[in-house]
């Protein structure tokens, strides 16, 4: 009864000090976090092993669930239920790489421990066949089965914590065990146990689990800067403990007063480095950063391109700087990487374009779709903030006042001419009233989402979004902006004024995915005469924002 006791204690103990870890990771605690990884990673792989039949693509789907589980365990209610919130996490993973069909190109032989050179040539084929058959047998079973045996055979899990991981009583996983035990023989279950237990993850599992940034925040439209650019560099930031709000970012990068329409119907909105480097440079000035841009690739001669952005990551991660990348998941604009596996070969990190709206993105084919690097440098002093709102203010007129600006890359490369600022306002309203291109059939399906692209998703709705943050810097500026602290507050109140013009434009204006009714209504020319009246009378208020702007730069200078 002592040795009873005893080993319920330890039990105890073992209990408190795994659920200790998770309660201190979800307050950020890296180390804590290694601590749950070591606890749990063989039956994180033994489960996924279960599912694949592959040791190697469990390890994967074990090391991106652990990943997934430390980036989201705020959403954890109760830290004793982490094993079963874990298993869930695993089988998603699982099922990622299953749809992938990747299941079936390993084939079981490779999965065979490699024999011990300690052991003659015969032992060592000995040994293979018995791990063959062992693992045969095991993939052999049941689901149900097959599960629980793998789990309590892979590192000596007891059935609670089995039943726990699976959320099962532990009748039903002794019940499991009887039957598998039963269909593989009592015979082999010590050869089961020694097999499982060599294909456990080594110390080096738990290490590349570590090697992403946890707590850059998730980079979203809705929830973020509306600006890919200036949302990814706001979250830097943020990660960096830098004391700055998603709207300056905006505002200090240019991304809350620009207005761009590149005819016929992509107006770009959504982009801000289409500029070239002109906000980048002046984002990380007043944010007191130094920064340096790995340039794109020549796509017909890529060379070593990719050990460059490889090295370039994971030297900035493993110092704790988060990256912007232009492009890796969607279209070439700013994400952050914030982490990798395997050298560099995957990398992790946000996007505003992730399938996933909580988890990162997990990528491996990265390197195609990535187009070029911003590299976080060493903090300096940043200016003073008046002469950040001298920069801003002198920026944000040349936004809206030049009606023409270059289609460019970081690196200075032109490509064309755009409408920007004041003029696109016009532009976008003469498109809004030509009648010959909204002609089009009921199933020219790419013509209707591309109108309805560049007048709702990319043009009115965010249009909104922008200048909503340019009245909110332009107001929390007028503190340090002396004796122009009322221009400031009147430029703050026209864009406002603005925002409650877009307001019902974005009601009357169809989103490129809404039911294809509504998408129609387009063809409809009063409907899109009322949107293009919306649209001049934004510009007047956006004009008379630009008015006051002037004045207060007059009286900075």
């Amino acid at each position: 009864m002592a040795e009873t006791g005893a080993a319920v204690a330890q039990a105890e103990v073992e209990l408190a000090d795994w659920q200790g870890s998770v309660a201190k990771a979800r307050r950020g605690d890296v180390q804590a976090f290694a601590a749950v990884v070591r606890r749990f990673q063989d039956m994180a792989v033994g489960y996924a092993y279960s599912i694949l039949g592959d040791f190697h693509l469990a390890e994967d789907a074990a090391q991106d669930a652990f990943v997934q589980a430390y980036l989201n365990l705020s959403t954890l209610r109760e830290v004793r239920a982490f094993p079963s919130w874990l298993r869930r996490i695993v089988f998603k993973q699982c099922n990622r790489i299953t749809r992938r069909k990747r299941v079936a190109t390993v084939p079981l032989e490779a999965d065979v421990e490699p024999a011990d050179p300690r052991r003659g040539p015969h032992e060592a084929v000995e040994q293979r066949e018995t791990q063959r058959e062992v693992l045969s047998a095991v993939n052999a079973l049941p689901d149900k089965e097959r599960t629980a045996a793998t789990l309590f055979y892979i590192d000596g899990y007891s059935m609670g914590e089995v039943g726990d991981f699976l959320g099962v009583p532990v009748t039903t996983v002794k019940n499991r065990l009887h039957s598998a035990r039963t269909q593989l023989r009592e015979r082999m279950e010590d050869e089961v146990r020694e097999t499982l237990s060599s294909h456990r993850p080594d110390d080096e599992f738990g290490k590349r689990v570590k090697r992403v940034l946890a707590g850059v925040e998730r980079i979203h439209w809705t929830t973020t800067a509306c600006v890919c650019f200036p949302g990814a560099a706001a979250a830097c930031m943020h990660y960096l403990k830098e004391d700055v709000s998603d709207n300056y970012v905006m505002g200090i990068s240019g991304g809350a007063f620009k207005m761009i329409w590149e005819p016929p119907w992509s107006p770009r909105n959504c982009d801000l480095l289409m500029l070239g480097g002109e906000p980048v440079k002046r984002t990380f000035a007043a944010l007191g950063y130094d920064y340096t841009f790995v340039p794109d690739y020549d796509r017909d001669d890529p060379g070593d391109a990719k050990e460059v952005y490889r090295k370039a990551i994971v030297e900035s991660v493993d110092k704790g700087r988060p990256v912007i990348a232009i492009g890796v998941v969607g279209p070439p604009e700013a994400c952050i990487v914030a982490g990798y596996d395997k050298g560099g070969e995957v990398l992790y990190g946000r996007s505003y374009f992730q399938e996933s709206k909580k988890g990162y993105f997990s990528e491996a084919d990265w390197f195609e779709n990535c187009h070029g690097l911003l590299l976080l440098g060493e903090k300096r002093e940043p200016p003073p903030r008046r002469q950040v709102l001298r920069d801003t203010l002198e920026w944000a007129i040349r936004l809206a006042r030049e009606p023409e600006m270059p289609l460019a890359t970081i690196d200075g490369k032109i490509e064309k001419q755009l409408i920007t600022g004041l003029a696109a306002y016009d532009a976008m309203a003469e498109a809004l009233e030509r009648d010959e291109d909204f002609a089009f059939a009921d199933d020219d399906l790419e013509a209707m989402e591309m109108r309805c692209f560049a007048i709702s998703n990319d043009g009115l709705y965010l249009l909104h979004a922008k200048r909503n943050s340019a009245a909110a810097f332009v107001e929390s500026m007028a503190d340090d902006g002396e004796g122009v602290s009322a221009q400031l507050r009147q430029a703050a109140e026209a864009y406002r004024a603005e925002v409650d013009v877009l307001g019902p434009a974005c009601h009357l204006a169809p989103l490129s995915f809404a039911p294809q009714p509504k998408r129609l209504a387009l063809r409809d020319r009063d409907l899109r005469c009322k949107l293009s009246a919306l649209v001049r009378e934004a510009k007047a208020h956006d004009e008379r924002a630009v008015e006051h702007l002037e004045e207060a730069l007059a009286s900075l200078r």
